[in-house]
C-alpha cells in the first residue's frame, strides 16, 4: 500500500498518492503545526510526546529516506519545507521525550501519519 511509506511507490499512481498523503509536511511551519494540532483534536490522538511514540519513529523513517516526495511537482515545491519540518519537529519531540523535558510538547499527528499508522498496523504487507 502506497499510503503506507514503506517503500517506494511503484506506478506514477501511487508517486502522486503517497505525495498527496504527505503534503502537510511541506506547508509552512506555523501550518504544519497548526494542521497537526488540528487533526490531533479531531482524533483525540495521544499527546504524551512519549518517546516510544510511532510518531517518531514514522518521521524518523521519512528523514531516512532520499526524498520525501516522488512526483517531480512535489519535489519542486514541497520537498525543502518537508525536510525543514521534520528536522525541526523531531529535534522538538526528542527534547520533549528527554529526562528533564517538559513532556508536553504535542507530537506530529498530522492526517497523514494518524491514517498511515493505522492502515499499515492492520494490513498484510
Amino acid at each position: 500500500m502506497d499510503t503506507c511509506h514503506s517503500g517506494k511507490p511503484q506506478t506514477d499512481d501511487g508517486k502522486l498518492l503517497a505525495d498527496i498523503d504527505l503534503t502537510s509536511f511541506g506547508l509552512p511551519w506555523k501550518k504544519y503545526l497548526a494542521d497537526g494540532k488540528n487533526v490531533q483534536k479531531e482524533l483525540r490522538a495521544d499527546s504524551s510526546g512519549s518517546a516510544k511514540s510511532p510518531k517518531i519513529g514514522f518521521l524518523e523513517n521519512l528523514r531516512k529516506r532520499e526524498s520525501i516526495y516522488f512526483s517531480t511537482y512535489y519535489l519542486e515545491h514541497y520537498e525543502k519545507a518537508a525536510q525543514e519540518n521534520i528536522n525541526s519537529h523531531l529535534a522538538q519531540l526528542q527534547k520533549a521525550a528527554s529526562p528533564g523535558g517538559p513532556h508536553r510538547y504535542w507530537p506530529d499527528t498530522t492526517a497523514s501519519t494518524i491514517e498511515s499508522t493505522r492502515r499499515c498496523a492492520s494490513a498484510k504487507v
